[in-house]
């Protein structure tokens, strides 16, 4: 008897308790186990038969990293101390009005008559802090999340992730028919000297062009000082490599230094596929 309560009382005594919070983590991170989180948008950087402006397509690509949600609590913290837009605030997918779920309710309106996507899935993700609910209840509930609130936890996902490693994943169109990939990756501190340390920045750039073909870029920035490496297939090597001297005398009106420039080119494997 004796001992069947206490190995009773040891198993009550060893069962995990996890927050609501910790288990909306949890199956955040269980939806989205594999694919690595990526900021995607059907928007066109430049829209077809507008000459190209550089400052333009900078502002805009900023404002795709900017609006993207993945710095919205820090923007949230910014407004609340005068720092910050709101108009620039209310564009970003947290403050985007949600669709009525699938039970036909609505969520209480936000300021201003919004219904922030923030408030969706905290009610989503909000489960009673027992032990009570059954697998089956958790499974309906994700069921049940509107698309809205899908992107919204891979929002979540993606914030998490860059917790861990400092890495944003944009995908998004150059033109209609020019899809690009872009990653930005802000890489450790490195001390110069016993007072002073900085940081390198990388970008990796994937887009396939209908002169050139496919073409990769690296580009990694520390202390004013940019190295370029890419890569395009063969028979455009000479002149992508003749056409980025021009690129000294640009980065030197930005006030940057060219420290290097480095085009090669692209191999394929036995299936076809380009190996970089």
């Amino acid at each position: 008897m004796l001992e069947s309560r206490a190995a009773e009382t040891t198993s009550r005594s060893s069962t995990t308790h996890f927050s609501a919070e910790a288990r909306a983590i949890s199956r955040i991170l269980e939806k989205f186990p594999a694919s690595a989180p990526v900021i995607s948008t059907s928007t066109v950087m430049l829209p077809a038969g507008r000459a190209p402006e550089v400052a333009v397509l900078a502002a805009t690509l900023a404002g795709q990293i900017r609006y993207s949600g993945l710095f919205y609590e820090s923007h949230l913290r910014q407004w609340l101390v005068g720092q910050h837009d709101q108009q620039a605030l209310m564009k970003e997918p947290q403050n985007r009005p949600v669709a009525p779920s699938a039970t036909g309710a609505r969520l209480p309106l936000g300021a201003g008559g919004q219904e922030p996507l923030m408030l969706a899935t905290r009610e989503r993700a909000a489960v009673p802090s027992g032990d009570s609910t059954s697998p089956q209840t958790q499974s309906g509930n994700a069921a049940s999340m509107s698309p809205a609130q899908d992107d919204l936890q891979s929002i979540l996902r993606h914030q998490l992730e860059l917790m861990t490693h400092s890495l944003v994943r944009w995908e998004g169109f150059l033109t209609p028919q020019v899809p690009v990939h872009w990653e930005i990756e802000q890489g450790p501190e490195t001390a110069i000297d016993d007072n002073e340390s900085s940081r390198v920045w990388r970008s990796r750039l994937k887009l396939s062009l209908p002169e050139l073909g496919p073409v990769d870029l690296e580009v990694s920035l520390q202390n004013k000082t940019i190295s370029i490496n890419g890569s395009v297939e063969g028979p455009y090597l000479a002149w992508m490599t003749i056409q980025g001297r021009h690129l000294d005398e640009r980065m030197a009106g930005a006030g940057l230094q060219l420290a290097a420039l480095h085009f090669s080119p692209q191999n394929r494997d036995g299936h076809g596929e380009e190996a970089i």
